[in-house]
């Protein structure tokens, strides 16, 4: 039986690098956060790898911040079942949030 985390992993290295990166950029930072709690750096650098430099950052101080904040394991278990959930569908997420890239003149 796969730990929380590793179903997260296992998730990511079967979906399309495109899909992942678009889900977890929609994620709230802090569950994404608090659902590395317990990752090494190898898969931690794998989430990483599909966000943007501005999320990684928020995350990692979510991450800092968690360590001084006595965090429940049904508080982890839910933020991680969150993240998994939203990895696993294949519907679009319900959001308001869409990431965009600006159309440059002339191109």
């Amino acid at each position: 039986m796969l730990i929380p985390d590793e179903k997260i992993i296992r998730l990511i290295r079967l979906l399309p690098k495109t899909q992942v990166a678009n889900k977890l950029m929609v994620l709230p930072d802090r569950d994404i956060a608090l659902s590395m709690r317990d990752m090494d750096n190898a898969n931690r650098d794998l989430i990483f790898s599909f966000l943007s430099p501005s999320k990684i950052q928020r995350i990692k101080s979510e991450i800092e911040l968690h360590k001084r904040l006595k965090i429940k394991y049904s508080q982890y278990k839910k933020a991680v079942q969150q993240v998994i959930d939203i990895l696993a569908t294949n519907q679009q997420l319900d959001s308001k949030v869409s990431y965009l890239r600006p159309k440059r003149d002339g191109k």
